[in-house]
């Protein structure tokens, strides 16, 4: 196993990619009309006790969660503002006051807790100056974050006017010879991709639908005719592969009964995509190293 270990770092040593470090965590909450479940991506370096949330997706009654906001104050339906801060805390409460914002639907829902109580505020539900004072607090919910495994893979495309590249996260078990997606983080032409879509079919800009499995396959072709559906600026966008070609699918260019058929496939990109190594694996590699640099000297000497 050694052997191998050192054989494998004498090729790779110039081709060992930066580790993107994150963490992921089945989420769920539900309180009085509102059940939500799905997962959290955070970095996996703990500042002042807490993780950063970098990626969200699930279901708000079975709404998709379309996009996390950046940590900060945002606008309320209601008039209000909503506060997050982005912060995840390994043991509870494991948010704060700020917690964290996101779009589902046609609204923006803050979880956060207060008071050792977690609660959803709903921009509906945030008027004026009154929004987070007593009365106007939000829904009181039951919350609850569990880190999973998870693999992490770096993936980019490309293709006329487009050009995306981030990480997808996967569970580490395989169904039907794929890993599932259930998570990414990345940009395509500098709008945010931060949450996305669960396995389904979605309402496109055009009229038509948007299908996803989110299966990933870790031989090419990596994606199969439902790949992988996420948002970005102001419309959806579906990744897809099909007689042998790999798409982009934007809800724009979704129109009606032709979504996805000849002619309304979408944009041919190039995609690519490569494992992240497990900082663990990469320790064994540093280690291994200086003896191999030892080892290289005395043989010159």
């Amino acid at each position: 196993m050694i052997r191998k270990l050192l054989a494998l770092t004498t090729v790779t040593l110039c081709s060992i990619p930066t580790v993107h470090g994150e963490l992921l965590w089945s989420y769920s909450y539900s309180g009085s009309g509102i059940s939500e479940t799905g997962y959290i991506t955070t970095s996996s370096t703990l500042v002042a006790g807490a993780y950063s949330i970098t990626g969200v997706s699930g279901l708000r009654n079975s709404q998709p969660v379309e996009s996390l906001l950046a940590a900060g104050t945002y606008p309320a339906s209601g008039g209000g503002v909503l506060i997050s801060d982005n912060l995840l805390y390994p043991t509870t409460p494991q948010l704060d006051f700020g917690g964290f914002t996101y779009r589902s639907g046609s609204d923006l829902y803050n979880v956060y807790n207060l008071s050792a109580q977690y609660l959803e505020l709903a921009g509906a539900n945030c008027p004026g100056s009154t929004c987070g004072q007593p009365g106007f607090q939000g829904t009181p919910i039951a919350f609850s974050a569990n880190q999973v495994p998870e693999f992490l893979w770096q993936f980019s495309y490309s293709g006329a006017g487009v050009s995306a590249s981030g990480y997808l996260t996967t569970l580490t078990n395989m169904v039907g010879g794929a890993y599932e997606i259930v998570g990414l983080t990345g940009t395509r032409d500098g709008d945010a991709m931060n949450s996305l879509f669960p396995a389904g079919t979605y309402g496109a800009s055009g009229g038509g639908v948007l299908i996803s499995d989110n299966d990933l396959f870790p031989d090419g072709p990596y994606l199969g005719l439902g790949g992988f559906t996420f948002h970005a600026g102001d419309d959806r966008y579906n990744i897809y592969y099909v007689d042998g070609q790999y798409y982009e699918l934007a809800g724009a260019d979704c129109g009606g009964a032709t979504c996805g058929q000849p002619g309304h496939l979408g944009t041919s990109i190039v995609f690519s995509l490569s494992p992240v190594p497990e900082p663990t694996v990469l320790a064994l590699l540093g280690a291994a190293l200086p003896g191999i640099s030892w080892a290289r000297r005395r043989k010159l000497s």
